[in-house]
């Protein structure tokens, strides 16, 4: 039997085996928990499954009110109009997952270019004025595909360095965990790369925007440390030194990917270098002394 048939009787299976546990009160605010318990019982299948069930549940049991479910014993009682709410807030994450999905994959399968806006529409099963306003056009999508993605990212990565290491080793191991990242798929991290040049306006650019002053000011946080520990000698700022580094990872990274096989650790290589000259300067020899002028 398909895997995707099976979850889908499991799916049912689990809806009915609710129907028959609940009572005939109803309260729209156990619309989050009837999803819950959906998910616990059959925590295999999808999540767009999972919701689909929920939705059985509600049409053959409109009225449920205080349940008694496996471990659950206790149903706290919210007002119907935070119920709503929740649901509601429920929906659009929904949506926006199922958004970022199609895009991806529509972007991943047919290109950047030749993928539309209403193919992406058709795919997430939401209609085209929904997508917009989620995202203004498909640059936007890509942040929306990536965004979340890149925050986490992020942040795990400036946890990355060690205090002992150089002040290179610290950069490496800060943009270590990107390179590892864009790796894993490269057809859209091309795409990303590609698009985030000049990106300041559109729905999920100030989100964007935030992810990479973070990443920036985690740098400087860097250098100021090796700065009041003398370890390196330059005055210039803090947030200048680190603005160069990350100049001249962008540009390292896009040319590391265009490769057929972007090989995360060969990129390292070359950026390390990139770092080590940037750090050591070209330690320019005294300039030869001229002949005065007659």
């Amino acid at each position: 039997m398909p895997c995707r048939e099976y979850e889908k009787i499991k799916c049912t299976i689990a809806a009915i085996d609710f129907v028959r546990q609940v009572s005939k009160k109803y309260n729209a605010s156990l619309i989050a928990r009837i999803r819950r318990i959906i998910r616990r019982r059959a925590r295999s299948i999808s999540e767009l499954l999972a919701h689909r069930a929920a939705l059985v549940v509600l049409r053959f049991a409109p009225n449920v009110a205080n349940m008694k479910i496996g471990p659950i014993s206790k149903t706290r009682v919210v007002s119907n109009s935070k119920g709503v709410v929740g649901l509601r807030e429920q929906n659009k994450l929904e949506k926006r997952q199922r958004i970022r999905a199609a895009a991806a994959d529509l972007f991943k399968r047919r290109g950047y270019t030749a993928a539309t806006m209403r193919q992406i529409a058709q795919k997430a099963h939401v209609g085209i004025g929904t997508l917009f306003n989620y995202a203004e056009d498909k640059r936007d999508l890509v942040f929306l595909i990536f965004n979340d993605e890149l925050a986490a990212l992020t942040a795990a990565a400036l946890r990355e360095p060690q205090p002992d290491d150089t002040l290179a080793e610290q950069v490496i191991a800060v943009f270590r965990l990107h390179y590892r990242y864009f790796a894993t798929n490269p057809v859209l991290s091309r795409i990303l790369l590609q698009e985030l040049t000049f990106y300041s306006t559109g729905k999920q650019a100030e989100a964007f925007l935030q992810i990479r002053q973070g990443l920036i000011d985690g740098i400087e946080q860097l250098v100021q440390t090796v700065q009041s520990e003398r370890r390196i000698l330059s005055k210039e700022p803090a947030a200048f030194i680190a603005r160069h580094f990350f100049f001249v990872y962008s540009a390292a990274v896009r040319s590391w990917i265009v490769s057929a096989r972007p090989d995360p650790e060969v990129g390292l290589a070359d950026l390390k270098r990139l770092l080590a000259l940037q750090i050591k300067g070209l330690s320019p020899a005294d300039p030869p002394k001229r002949a005065p002028r007659r």
